[in-house]
């Protein structure tokens, strides 16, 4: 899995391993690590969040991860038909 900075800090999910970890509990690009375990990680840097989804992938045991979808910004024009 790998994260990018979110907007206004955290870490938002933008590959995931098919058949990983990440991909098997239903983690996707484009959703935001909201929690891991009790610890909030909306604030936290990406440092931050790296290192507690390493101790979570480290300690072999079930974790909840709490994730939100944030759908991407898109520029879109429209041209006009005369």
């Amino acid at each position: 899995m790998n994260l990018t900075d979110g907007h206004k800090g955290g870490a938002v999910i933008s590959a995931v391993v098919d058949g990983g970890p990440a991909d098997r509990a239903g983690l996707r690009p484009g959703m935001q690590i909201v929690s891991v375990g009790s610890e909030d990680m909306v604030t936290k840097s990406i440092d931050d969040v790296a290192a507690a989804m390493q101790d979570v992938s480290a300690g072999g045991q079930p974790v909840s991860v709490v994730v939100r979808y944030i759908p991407a910004i898109r520029n879109v024009s429209q041209r006009s038909r005369l």
